[in-house]
């Protein structure tokens, strides 16, 4: 199960803190450089991807590769290497990917980040859910549904935004100054820098901007890029929930919610550089429910949403076809509908039976693989 984080009691004054910690990354750059925090950086770089050519070179010669890195770091030679980019489309949109090669920036970027992490994750709000450990998708569910259970009053209107094309507008100007109150070592701030500017979405035409999607990096500093928005509706004692630059906020009335739309407007464009798309949505909570994360939430069941469970039809029917024509299912298969369980598994029980007799037992039942079906059954149902 995905884990819940421990919700706070609708609060008389604020809730959390508000501004931030000052709790700092107390490592200097030595540490970040010594050879167990590379050798460390590189295990996790690998994790599941040991089938690389990269990876392959990078264990044929792991202790002269990890030494060049540490001399790079220590001299001050280290520059992060050309970016290759590509474009994907998902879902409608398209999407820059931008990728560094494995050695040495993958290991470089671990090797960053394990001394960061424990600094972010102290400073993150416990309403903040993307790309944060023990938290994700169904975390934050998890407490879109405490909340309107809990205080169906408070929570009797929802505010539902978005930045537009935020990671290509993150400022790396605001983004560089959150790290100096995060890190004390200035040899480690300088690495920093260097990474946060070696991409730049400006095109030229203003401060630079942007981070790349592809980075381990990114995301972490995404999310840390918000914590201050985090902190300050915490601060007016507003329950919201928040996915990387998805936010889900809550009010008593529509003009609540609409009074801090405006100020959260202003709040993201004069200190963040950041507009809130014009799909905002305000709504009842009780007339219709929150489309958040790829569900349909309401205080009294939880539903996929209706994109992706047309896309779930169709799958289990082409697998179905496959296995009435083969008798029997390929290893994708069974990984896709294994992940389709897996969305499942967080719906209400009545939807989540009526999916999964309608559509998942009849493509398991026929492709005979009876310890596959039962253990997905036990997963999701039971």
């Amino acid at each position: 199960m995905a884990k819940i984080c421990n919700f706070a009691d609708r609060p008389s004054g604020l809730v959390g803190t508000f501004p931030l910690g000052k709790m700092k990354c107390t490592s200097t750059l030595e540490d970040v450089a010594s050879y167990g925090n590379l050798l460390l950086a590189h295990a996790n770089a690998k994790r599941g991807r040991t089938k690389y050519r990269a990876i392959q070179r990078v264990e044929k010669n792991k202790l002269e590769c990890l030494r060049t890195i540490q001399t790079q770091l220590l001299s001050g030679t280290y520059q992060t290497s050309e970016y290759v980019h590509k474009i994907i489309r998902e879902r409608g949109k398209e999407r820059l990917i931008s990728k560094l090669p494995y050695f040495p920036d993958r290991i470089v970027h671990w090797a960053y980040m394990q001394k960061l992490n424990p600094v972010f994750l102290a400073k993150f709000s416990n309403r903040s859910y993307a790309s944060i450990a023990g938290k994700g998708i169904h975390a934050a569910l998890y407490h879109v549904r405490f909340l309107l259970l809990h205080y169906p009053e408070e929570t009797a209107y929802c505010l539902k935004i978005d930045m537009k094309k935020y990671f290509q507008n993150v400022s790396h100007d605001i983004l560089k100054a959150q790290l100096r109150d995060d890190v004390e070592d200035s040899a480690f701030l300088v690495c920093l820098y260097e990474l946060v500017d070696s991409f730049d979405s400006s095109s030229g035409s203003g401060c630079p901007v942007g981070l790349p999607l592809g980075n381990y990096t990114s995301q972490p500093f995404a999310n840390r890029f918000l914590v201050p928005v985090d902190r300050w509706l915490e601060h007016k004692g507003i329950f919201h929930v928040r996915y990387m630059d998805d936010l889900v906020i809550f009010g008593k009335d529509a003009a609540e919610c609409h009074a801090v739309l405006r100020e959260l407007s202003d709040l993201l464009f004069l200190r963040f550089h950041l507009r809130i798309k014009e799909n905002w949505q305000v709504f009842p909570v009780k007339k219709r429910a929150i489309d958040f994360l790829g569900y349909l939430i309401s205080p009294n069941r939880v539903l996929i949403r209706k994109s992706r469970f047309l896309q779930l039809r169709r799958t289990l029917s082409r697998i179905r076809c496959k296995v009435l024509e083969s008798g029997r299912m390929t290893d994708r298969d069974r990984s896709r509908i294994a992940s389709y369980a897996g969305w499942l598994r967080f719906c209400t029980p009545k939807v989540k039976n009526t999916i999964w007799f309608r559509y998942f037992e009849p493509v398991l039942q026929l492709s005979g693989e009876s310890k596959f079906r039962d253990k997905l059954y036990k997963m999701v149902i039971e």
